[in-house]
């Protein structure tokens, strides 16, 4: 996803500090909006961050039993565009589904929707 923000160059760092405040924001920003609109909802994580005003390539996590989609996830994320999601993302949403091990000290089947990526 590419958000009108301004990139840091300490974004290309995971370990920075920058990167880790912009990270921490957005999971908690967009995981808030996401929360409210998909059931089974875990949360987001942040994988990295690209200079373009700001490319952010985060993974979605829903429980299996999750209404959580790739068109439902594509349709909320375009329905926060720009307002209640927080962020404002140029072009098209194109997400992709895989299934991974819960890593939560509570496992629970879940599906990790990776690779948000704004063409």
């Amino acid at each position: 996803m590419t958000v009108t923000e301004t990139y840091d160059p300490g974004y290309s760092n995971s370990s920075s500090a920058q990167f880790k405040r912009f990270a921490t924001d957005f999971n908690q920003t967009v995981g808030e909006f996401l929360s409210k609109k998909l059931f089974g909802f875990e949360r987001v994580e942040v994988k990295r961050l690209a200079n373009g005003s700001v490319v952010v390539d985060f993974d979605i996590v829903v429980q299996k039993s999750s209404n959580a989609t790739v068109d439902i996830i594509v349709q909320v994320l375009n329905e926060g565009n720009g307002g209640a999601l927080g962020y404002t993302f140029l072009g098209n949403v194109i997400v992709n589904a895989t299934d991974q091990q819960s890593t939560s000290s509570n496992p629970s089947p879940t599906a990790t929707v990776t690779g948000i990526n704004i063409i």
